[in-house]
């Protein structure tokens, strides 16, 4: 919604986490990414979404900085 009318837009944050917070097991604390992980596991999610027909991301994040993909 957008000044009360329905708009077509689909904006999606995407918040990566990883499931536990140590590597050798799941404990059960999802845990926030930073830094290159963080980025790794955010690009794997944008390459994986546009592979699905029609799904294909006009603006994204890459180290912190907004991108607009040309189609």
């Amino acid at each position: 919604m957008k000044n009360g009318v329905l708009s077509d837009t689909k904006e999606i944050n995407v918040v990566p986490f990883s499931i536990s917070s140590v590597s050798s097991r799941n404990d059960y604390q999802p845990t926030l990414l930073t830094g290159s992980e963080r980025e790794r596991v955010k690009q794997k999610i944008i390459d994986g979404s546009n592979k699905v027909n029609g799904s294909a991301w006009l603006v994204y994040e890459i180290n912190d900085q907004v991108v607009k993909k040309e189609n």
